[in-house]
């Protein structure tokens, strides 16, 4: 393999990892912000719920961001 190509198939495993490590925030987030409004609106207790679920989908996105980072160090 020549070095433009082993540069080229570095710089995609990099644009791979880090659209793999955006998608996991965003819909980390995503998912904690739909379901506290789902909540909120059976339950009456807006924007109380819709304030924890997103709370807790940005807690879940720096986990995910953590761990996809330890993964990355090991390797």
């Amino acid at each position: 393999m020549s070095n433009r190509e082993e540069n080229n198939r570095k710089i995609l495993q990099a644009l791979g990892k880090m659209s793999r490590i955006a998608f996991s925030i965003v819909f980390s987030i995503i998912i904690g912000f739909i379901t506290g409004n789902f909540l909120d609106k059976k339950l009456g207790t807006s924007p109380l719920l819709l304030i924890i679920g997103t709370i807790f989908g940005i807690m879940a996105a720096f986990k995910n961001l953590y761990d996809n980072t330890k993964k990355d160090r090991e390797k």
